[in-house]
């Protein structure tokens, strides 16, 4: 089955948003997942340009993606955040950070789907109950 994923570049470096917007379109239809460009709105994942964002950039990408990608010289980020790509990033590297990310996102839809369905079960078992053993009589749901 496969899998679409957005992102969005947050860069002011034209060079860099170039390069990866390039690597973005010659290898974001892998067999399994297509990753595609999107300007706006939410996204699954934003790369980052932390060298040079502003705090609100930061909180922008916090609001509006599920998992950010910190595109960085400083390697003391690479102890501190689950997806860091080093700059000056070659293809090999971008489409590493693309599966880390993709991982991260399948074990969040993971999760998600295990909550959905425990809430479901327990609010079906709830209601069964509740129509099986109602007052004094008990009744049959079927």
């Amino acid at each position: 089955m496969r899998t679409s994923y957005s992102i969005r570049f947050m860069t002011h470096i034209a060079h860099d948003e170039a390069l990866l917007k390039s690597v973005l379109a010659t290898f974001g239809h892998q067999p399994s997942v297509d990753w595609h460009y999107q300007e706006q709105g939410n996204v699954d994942v934003i790369i980052l340009d932390a060298d040079y964002c502003s705090p609100s950039e930061l909180e922008l990408a916090h609001k509006v993606s599920r998992e950010i990608v910190f595109y960085t010289q400083d390697l003391s980020l690479v102890a501190q955040k689950p997806l860091v790509l080093h700059k000056q990033a070659h293809t090999k590297e971008i489409l590493s950070a693309l599966s880390a990310a993709e991982v991260l996102l399948q074990a969040h839809h993971a999760a998600i789907q295990s909550t959905v369905t425990t809430n479901i079960q327990t609010t079906t078992s709830t209601k069964l109950k509740a129509l099986i053993l109602g007052g004094d009589k008990t009744e049959f749901a079927y």
